[in-house]
């Protein structure tokens, strides 16, 4: 998880697409610019899309997830990215009140098949 410095919350490393550019490939780009995290198009895992706004803005939302093995150093964009966080679906029954929607949205489908 992110933390921006605009006092957005926590949120999933993202941002918007280039013109012409494709979901995955922004997706990719937006890992790589915040974290430094660098992954291939075939590890992205499609999880979640829909629609919302922030601020009255509306957009489109696509999230994609990853399996990896072994903790990657983080290289986070000190402009945008004031904190990073790694943590187990096990450590989420906490959240700050302005946790992104998003990843709300996949805590509660990854919580639910815990439970099943």
């Amino acid at each position: 998880m992110v933390s921006g410095w605009l006092g957005t919350g926590w949120s999933l490393p993202g941002g918007g697409l280039h013109r012409g550019e494709d979901p995955v490939t922004g997706a990719l780009r937006e890992l790589r610019e915040e974290t430094g995290i660098v992954l291939k198009d075939s590890q992205l895992i499609h999880l979640l899309d829909g629609h919302s706004s922030t601020y009255g803005l509306p957009y489109d939302y696509v999230a994609f997830h990853c399996v990896i093995n072994e903790k990657p150093v983080i290289q986070k964009q000190t402009l945008e990215i004031s904190a990073y966080e790694w943590r187990s679906l096990n450590n989420f029954d906490k959240l700050e009140p302005n946790t992104d929607h998003v990843l709300r949205q996949w805590i509660a489908g990854h919580q639910s098949d815990r439970m099943e």
